[in-house]
């Protein structure tokens, strides 16, 4: 956990100290800190993780019920924000109550106008160590919007290809097909009739543009939501963290755009994974493509697990690879 992780976590657990209420409250995108925290002050507690935390299972929405309390840490994204609230929002008890927890370098002083939305009050009920607990209740007799209401088409051209998949916010490169998977598949080429995994498909970019065929497209994300848009497409769609999360045992063709920041930092831990361990997930024969920034130091890896190693494209920005 990072250190602003760690404080906010710390402010949201210092909120409910001497805090005895019963009830069920909706715990998302919660520490374990908070989560005891929650359990210590009477309320029985139920969780909702959008993306895959170790020991847990995520969902594009809540379990089915009804909460008299909701204690979602503050996501990333004002639109993003919006569409967890409205969500989990619409397992909230009449007169329940929301806690939106966060950092100030996050938005969470500004959080009040997506709140506002749905609930006639808001305010700030603990604020210290640059982090804030926000309360709203008495929630507006609107009709809350679904989850697909948010969803947003994307509509592109790629090499002469129509390329058409919906995304959802916070789905990385939300509304538009993102410049490093353009260059991927404008020099991705896929066997008739091959079996193909998608190694972190975000919204389903690549089933899109490969379209129907023959053979079997597989795809894996940590994130519920993006696999909820990329499940608007032909094939098997698998939330979870890496191979591990994927039961097929082999693919002909393994393709992926593999995250590289975490936040602000750059991360290449899970393009590090996917080239140390694809080789193994390949049927004989089988190619590794994926794009990555120039700058990623990958060379020496891709020499060390594959036989046969070429560089397709580099544009300076980006760099496409292959691997045999």
């Amino acid at each position: 956990m990072s250190e602003r992780n760690e404080r906010v976590s710390e402010v949201m657990v210092s909120a409910l100290e001497g805090v005895r209420i019963d009830g069920r409250v909706l715990a998302v995108g919660a520490s374990d800190a908070v989560v005891r925290a929650l359990s210590e002050a009477g309320l029985e507690v139920a969780l909702w993780d959008r993306w895959v935390e170790p020991g847990r299972t995520a969902t594009p929405e809540p379990e089915a019920g009804v909460y008299d309390r909701i204690c979602m840490r503050l996501p990333k994204g004002r639109d993003t924000l919006r569409a967890m609230l409205a969500v989990a929002a619409r397992h909230l008890a009449p007169d329940g109550r929301v806690w939106l927890y966060g950092a100030n370098d996050e938005g969470i002083r500004s959080s009040s106008r997506q709140l506002e939305e749905y609930f006639d009050h808001s305010e700030s009920v603990d604020a210290r160590r640059h982090c804030r607990v926000m309360q709203a209740h008495g929630r507006k007799p609107v009709d809350l919007p679904t989850l697909d209401h948010f969803a947003v088409e994307v509509s592109d051209t790629v090499a002469g290809r129509p390329v058409r998949f919906h995304t959802l916010p916070g789905v990385f490169a939300h509304g538009r097909l993102d410049d490093g998977t353009r260059l991927l598949l404008e020099h991705l080429t896929v066997e008739p009739g091959a079996s193909v995994l998608d190694f972190g498909c975000g919204a389903g970019a690549v089933a899109a543009f490969l379209g129907e065929r023959e053979g079997t497209m597989t795809g894996v994300d940590i994130d519920a939501w993006a696999v909820r848009c990329a499940s608007r497409l032909p094939g098997t769609w698998v939330v979870g963290n890496g191979f591990q999360a994927v039961q097929q045992a082999s693919f002909d063709h393994i393709v992926s755009n593999p995250p590289f920041h975490t936040g602000k930092d750059t991360d290449f831990s899970v393009m590090d994974a996917l080239i140390t361990q694809a080789a193994g997930r390949l049927t004989k024969g089988g190619r590794l493509t994926f794009v990555c920034p120039s700058t990623a130091p990958v060379k020496r890896a891709l020499d060390a697990a594959f036989s046969k190693v070429a560089l397709l494209v580099d544009n300076r920005r980006y760099r496409v690879w292959e691997a045999r």
